[in-house]
């Protein structure tokens, strides 16, 4: 059986600390209470974001359309921009309220947890801003830390460190899949 130290270790394995000079930070007043109130509020926003698209079997846009008798080419484009972006939005509201969990878990052991994201889906101005700078900012912390930078300080160039990394985290992802689905295949 696991201790509570253990179990809590094992559930905040996924969220780093921050550190400075090799040691973990310790949160600033308040950081907690903040994260708690995170967690409640991303809880409320997934639930009522479920609510509203499952009566449409997840494809709100295309609900719409057909409501309205809107059909042709555009109508397709539009369902599809929109049904991707209500997927990216679940999915962005799902990992924030899992991260947010692994956050107050590690702020329950005294240090200062990364962010998970930086709210990438109504702040991002490009693809590279939304993946580069605002989305899963752990793993992207991670991949530059074990793949881009030692490739690069190798003598690799950028290009090919940057290429050699997407496909790190492609497969990195696929592994995640294959776990999580049972009969996944590639």
């Amino acid at each position: 059986a696991a201790s509570l130290a253990e179990w809590i270790f094992y559930m905040s394995a996924d969220v780093d600390p921050r550190y400075r000079d090799g040691k973990p930070l310790r949160p600033p007043p308040g950081k907690l209470q903040s994260q708690l109130a995170k967690l409640c509020a991303t809880y409320a926003a997934t639930a009522a974001f479920v609510s509203a698209i499952e009566p449409f079997g997840f494809r709100p846009t295309a609900a719409v359309c057909e409501a309205c008798g809107v059909s042709g080419p555009l109508a397709a484009a539009l369902v599809r921009v929109g049904d991707n972006l209500s997927g990216t939005v679940l999915i962005y509201l799902f990992l924030s309220l899992l991260l947010t969990l692994g956050s107050i878990l590690v702020l329950a052991q005294g240090h200062d947890p990364i962010d998970g994201f930086d709210n990438p889906v109504f702040k991002s101005c490009s693809p590279r801003e939304f993946w580069g700078r605002r989305w899963n900012l752990q793993v992207n912390a991670m991949l530059k830390r074990s793949c881009y930078k030692p490739l690069a300080g190798a003598g690799l160039a950028a290009p090919l460190a940057t290429l050699a990394t997407f496909g790190a985290s492609a497969g990195f992802h696929e592994y995640q899949f294959a776990l999580s689905m049972p009969g996944y295949r590639v």
